[in-house]
């Protein structure tokens, strides 16, 4: 942040030489009052109106940058959070999806076996629940 007291300070004293510009980084036109006097005194004159709205300029100019540096950042990490989010999630729903198939396998078995015969209707209920409930 620049400061309108500093800047004016540099007006007042060395202004003829644009060295006021240099600080609000006008750099042309630094260098033009400083190969011309400041314009033969006049732009050091016009330059007492002016010089508040520069410093003004200069200072939103790097504030917008630091928030869009901010903002940068804030979706790079944004991005990162929901790749995360949706590879846990891809990994949580194919773990599921890995046991959904194992029991599912284990009733279709042990229906196979009550099908067969082998297995009574009581205990295939009893054999369910206990892959149900695992």
């Amino acid at each position: 942040m620049k400061s309108k007291i500093i800047a004016f300070l540099l007006w007042f004293f060395l202004g003829v030489l644009g060295i006021h510009r240099f600080y609000v980084h006008k750099w042309g036109t630094g260098i033009l009052w400083l190969l011309t006097l400041g314009l033969a005194g006049i732009g050091w004159i016009i330059d007492l109106f002016l010089l508040g709205t520069m410093v003004d300029n200069y200072n939103l100019k790097k504030n917008m940058k630091k928030i869009s540096k901010s903002t940068a950042e804030l979706a790079v990490g944004t991005a990162d959070f929901v790749q995360n989010v949706n590879s846990q999630t891809e990994e949580n729903a194919t773990a599921e999806q890995a046991e959904s198939n194992g029991k599912f396998e284990k009733l279709r078995n042990i229906k196979s076996l009550l099908d067969s015969g082998i297995l009574t209707q009581e205990e295939f209920e009893v054999e369910k629940q206990k892959i149900l409930n695992s």
